[in-house]
């Protein structure tokens, strides 16, 4: 089925489905919502079912936490310790599987949701770093972590929650910010997964030649995202660093005022950086960045 109607000034568009067995029984299975794009499953229980992509390349073995709290701090105690995320233990977790996707199936819908760590599938390297992305988005990357640091300015500024109104608007701002920092045009980087276009015989020059300037400007972003935090050797200290390093950045990208922004040039990473890395450093990120510009091949 499908609906229209407003909610809290918004104009909401929705549909379902539901699922039954074909055993002559009608079991009911599970459904699902589409709601502005964002689909949700439900388990025979009703419990929502959140799923995503953790994306630089596919990121293979991420952990991927609802940061309940907004505090971009992972806050779980493993209380049995059987290794997995049990009912009292603080925020919940899953594991990427090879193909970088995540499956929560409690419900999280309203959280931040933040990897750190795992494999990158394209280059078999260990991802050094952690990513995050908006309650509502359907993959986590470098771009949907700059947002959310935008996103997490907007709301230490009200210094309460935001209203649901009052968040979408936040997420709109940040996604254009984005969008025009690195000349991304209309993509919707909360959802858009560019190795998915690539991979994919049917899809169109103009798709395409998208895809490719995401997933470049991704990549960049990642090999800042990376060298900074290379020098924790646990998943709390990459989250640390990512996490100031990409509040860095939004910062700058907050202050752009229209302009775009090169990650390929010595003077911009430094300045990102802020100090955290070797004049040296800076240039080898400079260089590679400059390489992942001027790349045909991505995937």
């Amino acid at each position: 089925g499908s609906a229209t109607g407003v909610q809290d000034g918004q104009n909401i568009s929705s549909s379902y489905k539901n699922f039954y067995s074909n055993d002559g029984n009608d079991t009911y299975l599970g459904g699902s919502e589409t709601r502005n794009g964002e689909t949700h499953l439900f388990t025979k229980g009703g419990q929502f079912k959140t799923e995503g992509t953790v994306i630089d390349g596919y990121i293979s073995g991420a952990l991927v936490f609802a940061d309940e709290d907004n505090d971009l701090v992972h806050d779980w105690t493993d209380k049995n310790q059987n290794n997995l995320w049990d009912p009292g233990e603080g925020e919940t977790w899953v594991r990427s599987n090879q193909n970088g996707e995540y499956n929560f199936t409690t419900s999280v819908i309203d959280n931040t949701l933040i990897a750190v760590g795992g494999i990158d599938t394209a280059t078999n390297q260990t991802f050094e770093g952690a990513m995050a992305a908006a309650a509502g988005s359907s993959v986590i990357t470098p771009l949907t972590t700059v947002a959310v640091q935008l996103i997490s300015k907007e709301i230490q500024s009200l210094n309460r929650q935001p209203t649901d109104s009052e968040f979408v608007s936040f997420v709109n701002q940040a996604n254009a910010k984005v969008q025009q920092a690195f000349n991304l045009g209309n993509v919707d980087i909360s959802n858009f997964d560019p190795l998915e276009v690539l991979n994919n015989p049917v899809s169109s020059q103009s798709e395409i030649q998208v895809a490719i300037n995401v997933q470049k400007i991704s990549a960049s972003i990642a090999n800042i995202i990376v060298k900074v935090s290379q020098s924790g050797t646990n998943a709390a200290e990459y989250l640390s660093a990512s996490s100031k390093l990409t509040a860095d950045l939004a910062t700058k990208v907050s202050a752009l005022n229209g302009s775009a922004l090169d990650l390929s040039d010595s003077n911009t990473i430094s300045e990102i950086v802020n100090g955290s890395l070797s004049s040296e450093q800076v240039s080898s990120l400079a260089q590679a960045n400059t390489t992942v510009v001027n790349s045909t091949n991505l995937i």
